[in-house]
């Protein structure tokens, strides 16, 4: 008798240069999306330019993509945020959060991330105060270059 067995390695994860890549072109996505021209228009702020500390350690950098707008017409929060929630799902994002518990006709947030690529996207739609969309990008943290 013979055994045969394969192995199976994780997939590789991707460069800080191609993550930072791949940020900047789902922002740019998310910007020019159906559903954000529904409910308003946003314009990017910062686009992956420079590595930055965030939430890593500190041999550890990482990259950020921010975007802020504001809503046009009538719309409660969560319905904004519930659109780019579907759009973040099909451009693979994976839900990070919830917010059936914490739905607000105010506030509400929208949270996805890519498995593939480990890039996060936040999006936070607030009515009480300007600019009414914020949305976050990020790439996982990366060893610093030397």
């Amino acid at each position: 008798m013979v055994a045969v067995t394969a192995c199976t390695s994780e997939p590789e994860n991707p460069t800080l240069e191609a993550a930072s890549r791949q940020l900047v072109s789902d922002g740019d996505e998310l910007l020019a999306s159906f559903e954000l021209k529904q409910a308003g228009q946003a314009k990017a702020t910062e686009r992956a330019e420079k590595d930055q500390n965030g939430s890593c350690a500190p041999d550890e950098v990482q990259r950020f993509f921010r975007a802020e707008g504001d809503i046009t017409g009538q719309h409660a929060a969560f319905n904004v945020a519930g659109l780019l929630q579907t759009r973040l799902r099909f451009m693979g994002y994976e839900d990070l959060v919830d917010d059936l518990d914490f739905r607000d006709q105010n506030l509400a947030v929208a949270a996805g991330r890519d498995p593939e690529t480990d890039v996060t996207y936040v999006v936070a739609v607030q009515l009480a105060q300007k600019p009414n969309i914020r949305i976050v990008g990020k790439t996982a943290c990366y060893k610093a270059s030397r």
